[in-house]
């Protein structure tokens, strides 16, 4: 990675830390909704979503996230990619750009029922994407075929019942040696700087990779188990507590903005000599085969 951006990894890792909110657009990269979360991503979020660390598409973090999803998925330029929950298709767009040769457009599509974002998706071109507003029961209500399918932190908002169905259906619409992608965070965020409050609803409500597993296997997909994988990351407090107050992850917006102040009052008291938050991002990459 360091080769590949021509810096080194701690010069990366303090640009991460330093990044600040961009004043203009937003293109979506951590997707925003699989059915119904599509309300939060909107206003200041949805217009100011790609300053933030997890999501800037020049940094390093998406850069490596961009390279696994490619990997895991085994994209080729033939193949015809859905994203569900795809916001403003910033990580979306990347993949088109990566996927495209010489003489050849990529077969891209974006599902995403937040307004406000995927109108911003529609001011991506070279390639230009697909886009089906909505979420994935109007996709899989649509006679589109497709290849591969990604949902990237997002299929945790499909309803607990509603995805073997969704799954099931997903397997029916592949064709042999199709692939869905899962991109997901485990049930515990280890040691992620957040509120105790967020972090034990995280733990109540995530669900398991295994159970993302088990769901694809009940569907007919094959699945590999595999360990979550990690990045570094080093933020600097001031932009970590400016991405808390702007809920950066849907279940923020489960707490009042006063609850957050409680939470940052809380993390200032508990690491009180320190300027940045050094942790590891960690992501299950969940792929099914047909």
């Amino acid at each position: 990675l360091s080769n590949l951006l021509g810096q080194s990894m701690p010069a990366l890792l303090r640009r991460i830390g330093s990044l600040r909110p961009m004043q203009n657009t937003f293109s979506h990269v951590g997707n925003s909704c699989g059915q119904s979360s599509g309300t939060h991503y909107t206003g200041r979020l949805a217009m100011r979503y790609d300053s933030q660390v997890f999501y800037d598409v020049s940094g390093p973090l998406v850069q490596w996230q961009l390279s696994r999803t490619l990997a895991e998925l085994d994209i080729t330029p033939s193949c015809r990619l859905v994203d569900i929950g795809g916001g403003t298709g910033g990580f979306t767009h990347e993949l088109a750009k990566r996927m495209a040769s010489e003489g050849n457009v990529p077969d891209v599509t974006l599902v995403e029922p937040a307004e406000e974002m995927i109108a911003q998706a529609k001011a991506k071109a070279n390639p230009a994407l697909k886009l089906v507003h909505g979420d994935v029961d109007t996709f899989l209500a649509r006679a589109d075929e497709c290849d591969r399918v990604m949902f990237k932190e997002v299929v945790h908002h499909i309803p607990a019942a509603d995805r073997d169905r969704v799954f099931s259906e997903l397997y029916k619409r592949l064709p042999s040696g199709g692939r869905v992608l899962i991109i997901t965070r485990p049930s515990i965020l280890g040691d992620h700087p957040f509120p105790n409050f967020f972090l034990k609803y995280w733990a109540e409500n995530q669900p398991t990779p295994e159970s993302y597993e088990a769901h694809l296997r009940q569907a007919g997909f094959e699945v590999v188990s595999r360990p979550p994988e990690g990045f570094p990351l080093c933020i600097t407090k001031e932009v970590w507590y400016r991405m808390l107050r702007d809920k950066f992850w849907s279940w923020l917006a489960q707490f009042s903005d006063e609850k957050i102040e409680e939470g940052i009052a809380e993390m200032e008291k508990r690491h009180p000599d320190i300027e940045e938050f050094n942790f590891e991002e960690k992501l299950n990459f969940i792929v099914g085969t047909k």
